[in-house]
This record gives C-alpha cells, sequence and structure tokens, in this order.
C-alpha cells in the first residue's frame, strides 16, 4: 500500500476527558490524523477490523474485555502479516505494565497522565514510513 498524509490512529479509553486529550494531543502532532475512538474492548476490536489502523492507544483498565485480552483479540485479526503498533496506557509503572504482560502484545507504554512529549515521541517512531491507507 502506498503511504497517505492521513494516519489513522485508534484510542481506545473508557474516561472521556481521556479520549479528548489524547485527540487533541494528535491533533497537534498531525492535524490531518483520523482519530477513532473506543470506550471499551470490545468496541475496540470492532473498529480494528472496520478501518485500516496505522496505530493504537490502548487503556489498560477498561470495561468489557480489559487492554491485555484487547490487544490479543487485534492481534488475532491481524491477517495481512502486518502488526499495528498498540500502546499501552496505564497509569503503572513500566515495571508493573511489563510484569502484567503487557509487554506480549503490546509495542510500547505510555504512563498516564499523558504528556505532549511523550505521546509525541511515541507518534513520531511508530508513523514515520508506516502508515497505510486511511481509514
Amino acid at each position: 500500500m502506498s503511504p497517505t498524509q492521513h494516519p489513522c490512529i485508534l484510542a481506545i479509553d473508557d474516561t472521556p476527558i481521556n479520549l479528548l486529550l489524547i485527540q487533541k494531543l494528535i491533533e497537534k502532532i498531525y492535524p490531518s490524523a483520523i482519530v477513532l475512538n473506543s470506550k471499551n474492548g470490545d468496541d475496540a476490536v470492532l473498529k480494528f477490523k472496520e478501518n485500516k489502523v496505522d496505530l493504537i492507544f490502548l487503556d489498560i483498565q477498561l470495561p468489557t474485555i480489559d487492554g491485555f485480552e484487547t490487544a490479543r483479540q487485534i492481534r488475532a485479526c491481524e491477517v495481512d502479516g502486518n502488526r499495528t503498533p498498540i500502546i499501552g496506557l496505564s497509569g503503572y509503572e513500566k515495571e508493573q505494565f511489563i510484569k502484567n504482560g503487557g509487554s506480549k502484545n503490546m509495542d510500547d507504554f505510555l504512563r498516564k497522565p499523558i504528556k505532549m512529549e511523550s505521546l509525541e515521541r511515541i507518534v513520531n517512531k511508530f508513523l514515520a514510513g508506516y502508515i497505510k491507507q486511511s481509514c
């Protein structure tokens, strides 16, 4: 697929203010980005299946299914051999996140509260040259 200027980012968090914060910060980094929001794991898996997603920000503590299970289900949907980067979001320390299994299906980690510099580092790390067709 040829790169596009409109990366598609899926933000998953059950707290509306966190979803808004992620969206606003991403808009500052990538004004043309398409940000899809999801409030739970079940809806997130469905949105992943329906869209070409370039990057995922995934809260660990979610209703329905937690972030670890959501990541596992998303990985099970990846059939084209491409691995969509999943960034775990949590108030956990990184060591606790890894101990709880976060590194198995996730590619990186951001500790809450999310800061602009940290989010920008992650977005640039994973979207540089890795942008699929937009949503």
